[in-house]
């Protein structure tokens, strides 16, 4: 190691250089606050923002016709630019599953074993669903008004009427998602011996879902609420797995029953051609 350079590293697990002289400097710090709130190169104008939180890039894109009348992706963000999303806790949970599984492979790989098959914590449809519950949740709560009768907010007005509509409308769908959650319990106390049971509290699976959906809380973060978790211990991952399992589960009750799709033919008469559906 060069003389006054030390390595640090950041929760990725990447090092990199760093004058010794500065490290702990006013100026450092600073740097290492705006670090936190880095845009990336490849991203438009966005201004630098620490508190932002975490992000997410992606590649928005959108199909044209081609002059020989066929059909191609083509990059559709701001002068060819990634848009950059504020990430919520799926994209943590994303994130370290993704760090683990990297981890993994490194070490299959050294030992000369098959590298493991990432499987991601959720699936597409479940995480669509969490932010959909966010989405209704913040829309029905910032409708939220001083006044106290129905008649008072429809103003005897057409536009007074349909908010009314649709404040109503969001609060039954709410109310019919939550209905969907259950009162089951994601994580219980048996099991446990009755010493500690006094210090751990059972996670039901609203809590979980308001916890991860509602408050970006990490599977970590809702063990540690419901004491779980010691300070300055990491959760165990059975905890953590059966935490993602009941998640993911109340998700899929969230969305609803779905209908498996299927083909149908009838045929009505000779010579007819089958109608599809």
């Amino acid at each position: 190691m060069s003389e006054g350079i030390v390595y640090l590293m950041d929760r990725n697990g990447c090092g990199r250089a760093v004058d010794a002289n500065i490290v702990g400097t006013e100026a450092w710090r600073i740097g290492e606050v705006r670090a936190m709130g880095a845009v990336p190169d490849n991203v438009g104008p966005v201004p630098e923002a620490p508190a932002r939180g975490p992000i997410r890039v992606t590649d928005m894109r959108k199909i044209v016709r081609t002059d020989s009348g066929g059909l191609r992706r083509v990059q559709d963000g701001f002068e060819g630019r990634k848009t950059m999303h504020i990430g919520d806790a799926f994209d943590v949970i994303e994130g370290k599953a993704r760090t683990a599984y990297t981890k993994a492979a490194n070490r299959a790989g050294r030992a000369g074993k098959d590298l493991p098959v990432y499987i991601p914590p959720f699936t597409s449809a479940q995480i669509c669903m969490g932010r959909t519950y966010r989405a209704l949740f913040e829309k029905y709560d910032s409708k939220g008004v001083k006044c106290s009768s129905v008649e008072s907010l429809s103003g005897g007005g057409s536009d007074g009427d349909a908010f009314i509509v649709a404040l109503l409308a969001d609060g039954t769908n709410l109310a019919r998602i939550r209905e969907r959650i259950g009162s089951g319990v994601a994580l219980s106390v048996r099991g446990v011996r009755p010493s500690r049971c006094n210090r751990r509290g059972m996670i039901l699976d609203r809590t979980l879902v308001d916890a991860v959906c509602l408050h970006d809380k990490t599977m970590t973060d809702v063990l540690r609420g419901a004491g779980w978790v010691r300070v300055g211990q990491s959760a165990k991952g059975e905890h953590v797995k059966a935490l993602t399992r009941a998640l993911a589960a109340a998700l899929d009750r969230m969305a609803g029953p779905t209908q498996s799709h299927w083909t149908r033919a009838a045929a009505f008469g000779a010579p007819c051609n089958p109608i599809w559906e």
